[in-house]
């Protein structure tokens, strides 16, 4: 299932769901956090996929950067997108296209914030690539530490 969502000052992006067995009724908002290092040509003018590989299925966020000044040297950019919940984090992907440039990033994380059965759960995700630099492709980030925690409501 493919869904176009436009969120106020981050313009266009496409949300992509792949998943077989996960109930629609889960809504989740999916906070993600990209640093890029703080050194000569570290940014990127190139569009920026990433994919979160969950316990029920996966979730694919595309962020257009043409004319929007993301991913340059130092920023941190984050980026808020409202999706289903696809199940507990257990991989995030990183992808640019790669025309002629590359990409150093320093640091991604992600929080994911799921209102269910009157719980409201928090999970938060560190990944343990760090300091790296992408190239044309898909890079595998693994988790390094997730923590949750749940308040009822």
């Amino acid at each position: 299932m493919t869904l176009l969502t436009m969120v106020s000052g981050l313009g266009f992006f496409v949300i992509t769901l792949e998943a077989s067995n996960f109930d629609m009724s889960y809504p989740a908002t999916y906070f993600t956090n990209i640093t890029t290092q703080n050194v000569p040509n570290a940014g990127t003018d190139d569009n920026v996929t990433i994919q979160y590989l969950g316990e029920e299925g996966n979730v694919t966020f595309h962020f257009e950067n043409f004319g929007k000044n993301y991913f340059k040297r130092g920023q941190l950019n984050k980026f808020k997108n409202n999706t289903i919940y696809v199940g507990k984090v257990q991989k995030a992907r990183l992808y640019i296209p790669g025309s002629s440039t590359f990409w150093s990033v320093e640091y991604v994380s992600l929080e994911v914030f799921l209102f269910k059965d009157l719980y409201f759960t928090d999970f938060r995700y560190q990944f343990d690539e760090s300091n790296f630099t992408l190239i044309d492709g898909w890079i595998t980030l693994n988790v390094k530490a997730a923590e949750n925690s749940t308040i009822t409501h």
